[in-house]
């Protein structure tokens, strides 16, 4: 499909702050997942070393794309590779926000048409619904109900809006302090180009440390790789990306009683951290 072939939906609803854009997922079918995952290593202003991560895109996301929840559901948590292998994931990416303490997910979350919960809240999502669109910004409740989706995962901050920056304008309606945004640190974002593939991206880092991209700088990173729309996930220590039974990204969460049996390669000392859902492309 021509990249003209895809239409653009603006939904705009009247009432309280809820308002999303919808955009025609790529129709490429297949019996596999066709993905690609690309290295960066990216010079970036003001900061002394190069900022790595990883940009993935999946061609024909219709059919190979899920939102789970940990493998003991919600609340629940799990390291990202546990879940990667019991749904039989191609390739997972941490995804939600959730409560470090209860392990309750954070927001709205659909897997598979099955809505595992759906609280009020203002805070951005990314979802695909049942007639093959994209769903991105502030979906309400009402809408969730209606059962139309068949992913979706609530995050914070709309990074990117149609190929431009969007983090100031979506920190004002989710009333998100200007220290969030600025802050460096892990990130982890979910989107799409303009041909209607998905697209995910991560950037490594240290938050302890002010290592890493702030929103700004990451939403930057999102647009010179190609996303069109794109919304800020988990990032953090919870950062993973997980593909080939090999753990893509540095960790920065330190090993213990909860996590010590999940090492990550890199650094030496580090391990997964739980998480309670993952993007998993299968």
């Amino acid at each position: 499909m021509k990249p003209t072939q895809i239409i653009l939906l603006v939904i705009v609803l009247t009432f309280s702050q809820c308002f999303h854009d919808e955009f025609q997922v790529n129709p490429a079918k297949g019996d596999q997942p066709i993905i690609t995952v690309k290295y960066l290593n990216k010079q970036i202003k003001n900061h002394s070393t190069n900022v790595t991560g990883t940009i993935t895109l999946l061609e024909n996301p219709l059919l190979h794309t899920t939102f789970y929840p940990s493998p003991s559901g919600c609340p629940g948590s799990a390291p990202v590779s546990v879940s990667s292998d019991f749904y039989h994931c191609s390739f997972a990416q941490n995804a939600g926000f959730f409560n470090v303490f209860t392990k309750a997910c954070i927001g709205p979350l659909v897997s598979d048409g099955k809505i595992i919960q759906n609280p009020s809240t203002i805070r951005s999502s990314f979802g695909i619904t049942k007639y093959g669109n994209y769903s991105i910004g502030y979906i309400d409740q009402s809408t969730i109900n209606d059962n139309v989706f068949q992913n979706l995962v609530s995050g914070a901050i709309w990074l990117v809006r149609a190929g431009k920056s969007f983090v100031d304008e979506s920190a004002k309606i989710e009333k998100i302090s200007q220290s969030f945004l600025s802050e460096r640190a892990p990130r982890t974002a979910i989107g799409f180009n303009k041909k209607g593939q998905l697209l995910l991206g991560s950037a490594n880092g240290l938050e302890s440390a002010n290592e890493g991209v702030n929103l700004y700088e990451f939403a930057d990173l999102l647009i010179e790789n190609g996303a069109y729309y794109a919304a800020n996930l988990d990032g953090g220590g919870s950062l993973t990306t997980y593909y080939k039974d090999k753990i893509l990204n540095t960790c920065s969460d330190h090993c213990g009683s909860l996590n010590k049996d999940y090492p990550c390669p890199s650094p030496q000392g580090t391990c997964e951290r739980l998480v309670t859902s993952i993007v998993c492309l299968k």
